[in-house]
């Protein structure tokens, strides 16, 4: 008979690792379907469990880039402008984390190039 300890030690701890992952695509999948607050929210859970998950970072920076772009079509310019200034922060943190993510577009505004 199993004591309540050997099931606990049997069933063990998730990884870590495959938790942030986990968020970190769901974050994705919401942002494919426009839900940009919800996509924003698991990014930053994301990265709570690991704040050199440079993916969660280009998605909020996306993510905040689609806002912006959208209070611009509203006519409303200053929070496009403070969205799209959070985007800018951080794409520059998944690039000083991750030199050779891909941010499209915003290498060729940076650099002059799509590197």
């Amino acid at each position: 008979m199993m004591t309540i300890m050997s099931k606990i030690l049997k069933v063990g701890k998730p990884k870590v690792e495959n938790n942030w992952i986990t968020l970190v695509k769901k974050a994705y999948k919401y942002s494919k379907n426009r839900n940009y607050w919800e996509s924003i929210e698991l990014a930053e859970k994301a990265l709570e469990l690991n704040p050199r998950a440079s993916e969660a970072h280009r998605l909020i920076g996306n993510a905040y880039e689609m806002l912006g772009l959208k209070c611009e079509e509203e006519g409303r310019y200053e929070k496009s402008i403070q969205y799209r200034n959070k985007a800018t922060e951080e794409w520059n943190r998944a690039i000083e984390i991750n030199p050779r993510i891909k941010i499209p577009g915003y290498h060729s505004h940076i650099y002059g190039n799509n590197k």
